[in-house]
């Protein structure tokens, strides 16, 4: 994927490279039934390949399945030595999806994702400073808040990112983020406005 790739999956947008989604895989024995929870810790019933892990976490994007997607990545980072910027980053987009999609199934498997996300975007802020994994967090806290304040949870997150956004040698080749950014950033000070 080129790096400043936007990614569609079905007429979704999946992410933008450049700035990266666990729970369908399972380790069960021949006999036992999958369990919806589990996830694979030791991949002993996998190729010990990590590009196999990779390309098959791309294979469930393919399916609209983001759960399976972010095991299968998170399997891929436990096989490279050192994970970089980009593969945090991946797994933390992959992890939110995966949290996103699970939230009417079962919230528990959407809040473990959730923290993935978190997690993940934090590790990439501890290799570089980037919008990217903040707009992260602020999409997550997004998703974990009350209806009554989803149009506020986001805002301090968002402020920093696009802070960082802007400090960007070329902003516009994350136009589709900005939009996001700014879109929910407005419309909080607008609906503060009126309150006045």
């Amino acid at each position: 994927v080129a790096h400043d790739a936007t990614v569609f999956c079905n007429g979704r947008r999946v992410f933008h490279h450049g700035g990266g989604y666990t729970a369908g895989h399972t380790n069960r024995g021949p006999e036992e039934p999958e369990s919806e929870g589990m996830s694979w810790t030791n991949d002993w019933d996998f190729p010990d390949n990590a590009q196999f892990n990779k390309q098959l976490s791309f294979v469930y994007i393919d399916e609209n399945d983001f759960v399976k997607a972010a095991d299968a990545y998170k399997g891929y980072l436990k096989k490279l030595e050192e994970p970089g910027y980009n593969d945090f980053v991946q797994q933390a987009i992959f992890s939110y999806f995966a949290g996103v999609d699970s939230k009417e199934k079962d919230m528990a498997v959407a809040n473990a994702n959730f923290d993935d996300a978190v997690s993940f975007a934090d590790k990439a802020l501890s290799i570089m400073e980037n919008y990217k994994p903040v707009k992260i967090k602020g999409d997550v806290a997004k998703q974990r808040a009350d209806k009554a304040e989803i149009s506020s949870a986001a805002v301090p997150l968002y402020l920093e990112s696009v802070a960082l956004l802007e400090k960007a040698s070329d902003p516009s080749r994350y136009a589709s983020d900005a939009k996001d950014l700014y879109l929910y950033l407005g419309n909080y000070y607008y609906s503060k406005k009126e309150d006045a």
